[in-house]
């Protein structure tokens, strides 16, 4: 017995020794060892969702707009962190201030500085002053499964379906562009979407999210874009005091808004707001000619929440003056420089 032991444990030990030594090889072939880099400078970019995109991932995006600025800066990382608004917050309280934030409007970007860039827009500057730009836009439009219009915005409907979310102001754009209501049923993007999907005649306010979603399906639909109002921009600002890093970083922003990267946009079927006809499909070339005549401030903070709710009450309360919600976004002209 004691001789069957030992034989049974010499022959367990070298089938353990061989398993071993069998997976250390697989594994060995199968992985990759990556060299590490000596990086004299790596750039911190958080980037914040605030608004469905078109499809697939911003921050994908800036990866691979990061990895092609690398590729002309040696020895300089852009190191892009996906984070929500409260995960933002978190950090910048917790004092992990980046170099640049990638957001969207309601997101209260502290410590911005003001830079020169080769491109410029109005809701990114101040009294001449840069201190945003935008690298990606969407819009709201009205989705209309009806087609007997003549191709012009309609101004009134029975029923409608309102997609919203936290960061998005619909409403203001319905009501900028004079259109109104009987019925309005509001819901959260894919709600909203689905509830289009399985009602005849039904109509939709959405966005470019909906846009690619029924350009992809069978539905037949008429798309209005709202041309009066938008908010559906990520922006880019600048956020780091050291000069090296503050030069590379409008390096880096100039590189984003490229014509070049400008027009690699419509792999996430987003719409730039420097170029036009990047799109040969009549709907995405409708939508992307529609920029709407007025957006705030990017950085408007906590003041878009109160403005979100306001445009919501003025466009169901038909009572209200409407000159308030002109007045109320003449209000948000003001640029919060924390």
């Amino acid at each position: 017995m004691k001789i069957f032991r030992f034989i049974l444990t010499g022959i367990l030990i070298i089938v353990s020794v061989f398993g071993v030594t069998f997976c250390f090889t697989r594994l060995g072939r199968d992985i990759t060892v990556k060299e590490d880099k000596n990086y004299s400078c790596i750039l911190n970019l958080y980037h914040i969702d605030t608004f469905a995109g078109g499809t697939g991932s911003r921050q994908q995006f800036l990866l691979k707009v990061a990895y092609g600025f690398e590729k002309t800066r040696q020895g300089v990382l852009v190191n892009v962190v996906n984070l929500t608004p409260s995960g933002y917050i978190d950090k910048i309280t917790n004092g992990m201030v980046p170099d640049m934030v990638s957001y969207g409007v309601g997101i209260e970007v502290k410590n911005q500085v003001c830079f020169a860039s080769k491109k410029d827009f109005p809701s990114g500057n101040i009294n001449g002053k840069t201190y945003s730009v935008p690298w990606a836009r969407g819009g709201y439009y009205i989705f209309d499964k009806n087609t007997n219009n003549d191709g012009a915005l309609p101004t009134f409907f029975d029923k409608i379906i309102v997609s919203n979310s936290d960061y998005t102001s619909p409403f203001t754009a319905l009501y900028m562009s004079n259109v109104k209501a009987n019925d309005v049923k509001i819901l959260k993007d894919k709600q909203a979407y689905t509830e289009f999907l399985l009602n005849d005649n039904a109509v939709l306010v959405g966005t470019q999210r909906d846009l690619y979603r029924l350009h992809n399906s069978t539905t037949s639909f008429n798309v209005y874009p709202l041309k009066e109002y938008n908010d559906i921009f990520q922006y880019i600002s600048i956020t780091s005091t050291d000069k090296l890093k503050t030069e590379l970083s409008i390096e880096f922003i100039d590189y984003l808004i490229s014509d070049d990267i400008q027009a690699k946009l419509t792999n996430i079927c987003m719409f730039s707001p420097y170029l036009f006809n990047l799109y040969s499909n009549d709907v995405y070339a409708l939508a992307e000619n529609s920029l709407p005549t007025y957006t705030p401030y990017a950085n408007v903070g906590k003041g878009y929440q109160s403005f979100k709710d306001f445009s919501k009450e003025i466009f169901l309360n038909s009572s209200i003056d409407e000159f308030k919600i002109k007045n109320s976004l003449i209000s948000l002209d003001k640029f919060y420089i924390l």
